[in-house]
């Protein structure tokens, strides 16, 4: 295959994309290839970057550096309206003034082709989304359903290589929302063309993708199959956003084991290091519930709480200090002793996103360091001097968090807090933009402020030559 075939292959690629707003970093060196034909979803939380990435696709935001192709040529200086694409927004961005018709013929309007071949094109759009015979309707009279109908009909109709879908389907109730998924699938199907979706919804994610790029932050974590990365997330934040997770820390001892909750088990896994932490997820209808006598399974637990699901009873049973979520068939009733069993194939191993936390700053004075916005205490061990660059680097168990900004060096905000067996690891991000892991017995929410302090005793302090810290 040539290099222009390759291209052309990879109908999008976006190659080291970093978006800065206000000094603040939305998307960070991000890369990636979207395939001809494909229908791709970039899936994550809310401010993760998702739809900045899409609008630089579009054309409605330039890049802070980095570049854009579709179809082999850079976009990345070219504004929407030249782009082979075409947006379906979240709002429609319909004209009320405009009946159905007038809405979907205007971009073949503002082409100037003739009034024969709009009229053919249009009737062939509102066909293609079912909406035969409401030509001459006027929009605000529809149904949120048939206005997505009406935008999604306005972007075909110019026969775009490329549609992309800004959540598309968030302003509908959830019964339109699960007809317009369908229906979202049977077009892809039909017109053969790339999709790409924005959405925070992880059923809507795996229900609708052929590829699933999940976000946060503004990095790329995983890029798979809806069932890859369901069934072997890569990393503890996407075992989380992905489904319910049972997410706890263990050790592997070696290649096909892991420790943890005080058993070793035997897993699938291999390739790590000798008694590597690592973090392992499990989810609930991988675990077993056998009898309290029975000699299967390899956890004693007690039934906590049971809630039907429709399906499906999912439980939440204490063991070994932990409490797993269950999902059954079978319901287990509250205070009933039982054993949980875990195969093999139900643990799924992932290397930690990190092992501690690293920052770079500047000595102030004989025993103050300077970072994250803030002037913090260290025990000078190295005879550093005021004005040294230095590496700082902490351990997650060397910050403690404050429900009191003012009682911290400085403040702020709990972005993720994960459940892991008898602790929880807590991610923060400070008004600097920088962010923290931290284990604690303590548990936080989403958006809560905090402030942070620093055991001086657990900080590593190390002077730093510029190259080292570009590196």
């Amino acid at each position: 295959m040539s290099i222009a075939q390759k291209k052309i292959e990879k109908i999008i690629e976006v190659n080291g994309i970093t978006k800065v707003f206000d000094g603040v970093t939305v998307i960070d060196n991000l890369s990636l290839g979207i395939r001809k034909g494909q229908f791709v979803t970039l899936l994550g939380p809310s401010g993760c970057g998702k739809t900045t990435l899409l609008r630089i696709i579009a054309g409605f935001e330039k890049p802070t550096e980095g570049k854009v192709y579709i179809e082999g040529a850079e976009m990345t200086d070219v504004p929407p309206y030249k782009r082979p694409v075409n947006t379906v927004f979240q709002r429609y961005a319909l004209f009320p003034h405009l009946n159905v018709y007038k809405n979907v013929a205007y971009g073949l309007k503002i082409k100037k082709l003739d009034k024969a071949v709009i009229k053919e094109k249009v009737t062939s759009a509102l066909k293609l989304v079912g909406l035969e015979g409401y030509d001459h309707r006027n929009v605000t009279s529809l149904s949120g359903g048939q206005q997505q109908r009406v935008a999604i009909a306005r972007a075909l109709v110019c026969e775009p290589s490329v549609l992309l879908l800004d959540e598309p389907l968030g302003a509908l109730d959830l019964k339109m929302r699960k007809e317009m998924q369908s229906e979202l699938i049977s077009m892809h199907n039909r017109l053969g063309i790339t999709f790409v979706y924005v959405t925070h919804d992880q059923e809507e994610a795996l229900t609708m993708s052929d590829v699933v790029v999940v976000m946060n932050d503004g990095v790329i974590q995983q890029i798979g199959t809806p069932k890859k990365v369901y069934d072997e997330p890569s990393n503890a934040f996407v075992a989380n956003f992905i489904g319910e997770s049972n997410i706890i820390s263990g050790i592997m001892p070696r290649d096909y084991r892991v420790c943890f909750l005080g058993e070793e088990l035997e897993c699938m896994d291999k390739g790590f290091e000798k008694n590597e932490k690592v973090d392992l997820v499990i989810r609930p209808e991988d675990i077993n519930i056998y009898a309290s006598d029975s000699e299967k399974g390899q956890f004693d637990g007690t039934v906590l709480r049971s809630v039907f699901k429709g399906t499906y009873y999912e439980m939440e049973i204490e063991a070994n200090g932990y409490e797993f979520t269950v999902q059954s068939t079978k319901e287990q009733k509250i205070g009933t002793a039982v054993r949980l069993g875990i195969k093999p194939n139900g643990i799924h191993i992932m290397k930690k996103l990190r092992s501690v936390n690293e920052f770079y700053g500047e000595v102030t004075s004989e025993n103050t360091v300077t970072f994250c916005g803030g002037e913090f205490e260290f025990d000078n061990k190295n005879g550093l001097e005021k004005g040294d660059r230095v590496k700082i680097s902490i351990g997650f168990d060397a910050v403690t968090l404050t429900d009191d900004e003012e009682d911290g060096v400085i403040g702020a905000n709990v972005t993720q807090s994960l459940y892991k067996g008898n602790y929880y690891q807590v991610q923060i991000y400070t008004d600097t933009d920088e962010d923290f892991y931290i284990d604690t017995q303590d548990e936080w929410d989403n958006n809560d402020r905090v402030g942070v302090k620093i055991d001086k005793e657990k900080m590593i302090v190390e002077k730093v030559e510029d190259e080292d810290e570009k590196a």
